[in-house]
């Protein structure tokens, strides 16, 4: 089986350099149009009696110079012509009618886009009709994301900015893909005259949070604790006497081996970027995938031709290591270019699997003869595919002898279908199966009868069940644990055979294995390790040598060789280099029990020398189908290190609990969720060292909107908040989200959240916005503006409005930043800022009487 692999490249700068960013919703830039039918603003000439203002802004990240829309007169030729990098405001006038949005050029590229109710909007006489802004991003040189989001109040603030007096003089009209009363509920706050104060009060706000100072001890902090892991990914050969690994290093990645007898090690293959893969061809022989930082080396040879295209830096290196001892001069390497990733190495034959993605991003397979002693890109010519005649791969499998046997692809509608090479060779497509399965395929079985997947289809939690490749439908289930969702599965090395599977309880990662020998074995290892997960990382091919990755709430892991004849237990690796300041503590996990019989989990991290502790409430995010554990956390270390205790809950609609307790939460956005969230602070203040008089909630996401609703709902228990990338439009969510240009996400979430069309007023009822007047405890609100799943929207619509009315949130953008801030000093600037805010809000003093 092979699965697409990723790898997040972080930013190093530092928490001041966040000050050296140029804020891109603030001017907006104005560039001319020269076209017809649709032509540039004229604001001083009345519209014609058919005519209406189109605000067409284009946030162009894809080096677009031109956008096609379709339109009464038009035929897809009428272009948006002149784009600039960044955002483009233009004021058009437009007949009125239906328009449609068809294409995009780049260059000699033309992307013509499909039909779609996401793409097209109308235009009303008379009227500033927005369609929401035109997202454009560049995903690859031929490929691109073209979407609109609604961005509805930066859009008004842009248009008084470069065409002032316009909005004051036409009323305003939305047609973004979704019911949206943003425009008529603020209408009166947002005058075009309120602008540019509240831009400039805006710019200040932000300037005033960054110029807070970083204490030097929590900066250490964050460093220890979010350090990236120094050793990952340890592999046994299948004779278990070597096991390689990759260590990160100053200057990129090394695949390391080391000989587990004499304890030497040699470095096998050193990367500037990142080592993506391990696996063992043979005892002695190892692929290792890459992926080539290419920023770096060009720095390093400062302007001096490569050579080569650069795609032709990543691929994969098949080290054979030959006889005897490590030696790297005796070692013999062959270069699979590309991007490639290994299958299956086969460890057993001459010959592995490879996966490479053609120019359309299409996965397919190939095989590799492992004597070889070169391979080129030609050697991918499609005629050489060892998976003809399937397109849409979601995942393939092959038997122990290495021939392709089922694949899982794309059916009709988007849904999912089973394929079966048939002993003809031929590939079998079965009956699509049912719409909106949720599986994890694990393996194909040893006997090839049947897939072994993870799904809760027709049943009250995850469960490991067969998926039978003759009818291409679920069958029995292999293993369950009632009220637990099954996580993941242990395969033995040596056939790939599943032998264990595990899932969550209380917060803690269990395996259960299918063998009593192995039950039992293993749970006499576990003893010696109170308080951590043992889990089987990797094993030799006879079965006696298990690699062990021993885990915990205050440790990231390490590893341990286990010899079962032998019964010895010997550390290998620590995944992380010890900590000089963070002193990791672990929870305390409590149960309660809701009005209506639900069991919600609390994890309380009490901060270690603190007699009556700070409480700072951590909702996570989500909310349906994620949920805290006991594994390592660095967001709850980093708090609980600067002396807050922190609580976390499972609340109904969290991940791991089954079918029912998930589905809970379906449509209890803002009230039974929020409702067990104050359950468990309660039981947490009541039955534990905690200071009453100070608590505070943290969240993100889901965890931001949580936040927001325990200020409106409980001030008189909460002093303060930060919600971070948090929702506070429940409407706006229909059409700025980047799920919402899937009908059938959409169509999932108005069942989680609501249906914009008919539940408009519960939707504004549970919204923070519509609720703003009710926030008047201390908040800061923190959100990346490039965040595509809750838009920055969300955040300007809040603040925005708290400020008019002379209650103004502290207030960080993070410029560039995505929905998970996954460039480092975005979570630096975003820690830091929280950390500041928290220590002044629940400092030692009485709390003040609540508004």
């Amino acid at each position: 089986m092979f699965t697409k692999q990723g790898a997040a490249r972080a930013a190093n700068a530092l928490w001041a350099s966040a000050a050296k960013f140029s804020w891109p919703w603030l001017p907006m830039l104005v560039l001319l149009l020269a076209m017809a039918p649709l032509h540039a603003a004229d604001t001083d000439k009345a519209l014609a009696a058919d005519e209406g203002w189109l605000l067409l802004i284009a946030d162009n990240a894809a080096q677009a110079h031109s956008l096609l829309l379709d339109g009464p007169g038009l035929l897809g030729d009428d272009l948006v012509r002149g784009l600039g990098a960044g955002r483009n405001v233009r004021l058009l006038r437009a007949k009125a009618g239906r328009y449609r949005w068809s294409g995009v050029s780049a260059g000699n590229v033309r992307w013509n886009l499909k039909r779609g109710a996401d793409r097209e909007f109308a235009i009303e006489a008379g009227a500033i009709n927005y369609p929401g802004n035109f997202i454009l991003k560049a995903s690859g040189r031929y490929s691109g994301t073209f979407f609109r989001s609604n961005r509805a109040l930066q859009a008004m603030m842009a248009l008084d900015t470069n065409f002032p007096g316009v909005r004051g003089a036409h009323p305003w009209r939305s047609d973004v893909g979704a019911p949206d009363p943003f425009a008529q509920f603020a209408g009166d706050k947002f005058t075009p005259d309120k602008t540019a104060a509240l831009l400039a009060s805006a710019e200040a706000d932000a300037k005033k949070t960054r110029a807070g100072q970083v204490d030097e001890k929590f900066s250490a902090l964050f460093e220890e604790l979010y350090a990236p892991a120094r050793a990952l990914w340890p592999a046994l050969n299948p004779a278990g006497d070597l096991l390689a690994f990759k260590e990160r290093r100053k200057d990129g990645e090394v695949a390391v081996v080391v000989d587990l007898a004499s304890g030497e090690s040699v470095d096998v293959l050193g990367v500037a970027g990142t080592v993506d893969q391990l696996v063992w061809a043979s005892d002695r022989a190892l692929y290792v995938g890459m992926a080539v930082d290419m920023t770096r080396i060009l720095a390093d040879i400062k302007g001096k031709s490569m050579g080569v295209p650069l795609a032709m830096q990543d691929g994969v290196e098949l080290v054979r290591l030959g006889t005897g001892p490590l030696d790297a001069k005796k070692f013999s390497r062959v270069r699979i270019p590309g991007f490639v990733g290994v299958m299956n190495g086969l460890n057993n034959d001459s010959r592995g699997l490879l996966v490479r993605a053609d120019s359309a991003g299409e996965v397919h397979v190939f095989a590799f003869d492992e004597n070889s002693r070169n391979y080129e890109v030609k050697d991918f010519r499609s005629e050489r595919r060892l998976d003809k005649g399937l397109d849409k791969i979601s995942d393939i499998f092959s038997d122990a002898q290495g021939q392709l046997r089922a694949a899982l692809v794309g059916g009709e509608g988007g849904s999912l279908a089973l394929a079966v090479r048939e002993a003809d060779g031929k590939w079998q497509q079965r009956p699509s199966l049912p719409e909106n399965i949720q599986l994890t395929p694990i393996a194909l079985s040893p006997d090839g009868t049947h897939l072994i997947v993870l799904t809760d289809a027709e049943r009250e939690q995850v469960e490991m069940v067969k998926l039978n490749l003759d009818s291409g439908t679920l069958g029995e289930t292999i293993a369950a644990e009632p009220g637990a969702d099954m996580v993941g599965a242990y395969r033995r090395t040596r056939d790939g055979a599943v032998i264990g599977a595990r899932y969550y309880r209380n917060g803690t990662l269990q395996t259960r294995y299918f063998a009593a020998e192995d039950d039992a074995q293993l749970a006499g290892v576990a003893k010696q390790f109170p308080g951590s997960n043992v889990v089987v990382a990797d094993d030799s091919r006879d079965g006696r040598r298990l690699l062990l990755l021993v885990r915990s709430e205050t440790s990231v892991g390490s590893f341990y060789l286990f010899d079962r004849d032998k019964r010895t237990l010997e550390k290998l690796l620590d995944t992380m280099d010890p900590y000089k300041q963070a002193k990791p503590v672990a929870s305390s996990a409590f149960s309660v029990k809701t009005a209506d019989g639900l069991n919600v989990q609390g994890f309380l991290t009490l901060p270690a020398g603190v007699a009556k502790a700070p409480l700072v409430v951590m909702p996570h995010g989500g909310p349906i189908g994620v949920s805290d554990t006991l594994d390592f956390d660095p967001s709850v270390q980093l708090l609980a290190s600067s002396g807050f205790a922190v609580l976390r809950v499972n609340y109904r609609g969290s991940g791991g609990a089954g079918r029912a307790f998930e589905e809970a939460g379906h449509g209890k956005w803002g009230r039974e969720i929020e409702a067990d969230v104050d359950l468990a602070v309660e039981h947490a203040l009541s039955h534990f060292a905690l200071d009453r008089e100070r608590v505070a909630l943290w969240g993100a996401s889901y965890g931001g909107y949580s936040t927001l609703m325990g200020l409106i709902s409980q001030p008189d228990k909460y002093r303060c908040g930060v919600a971070v990338a948090a929702v506070t439009d429940l409407p706006l969510k229909f059409s700025s989200s980047d799920w919402s240009r899937s009908e059938k996400v959409a169509a999932t979430m108005k069942k989680i959240v609501g249906d914009p069309d008919t539940q408009m007023a519960q939707l504004r009822e549970f919204s923070p916005v519509y609720q703003y007047q009710r926030l008047k405890r201390p908040l800061l609100l923190i959100h990346g503006t490039e965040d595509m799943r809750v838009s920055f929207e969300h955040a300007w619509r809040l603040r925005n409005l708290l400020a008019a009315s002379g209650n103004a949130p502290a207030f960080l953008p993070l410029p560039g930043a995505d929905h998970s801030l996954s460039r480092r000093n975005d979570l630096l600037a975003m820690y830091a800022a929280s950390d500041g805010f928290l220590r002044e809000c629940l400092a030692a003093r009485p709390a003040a009487a609540a508004p």
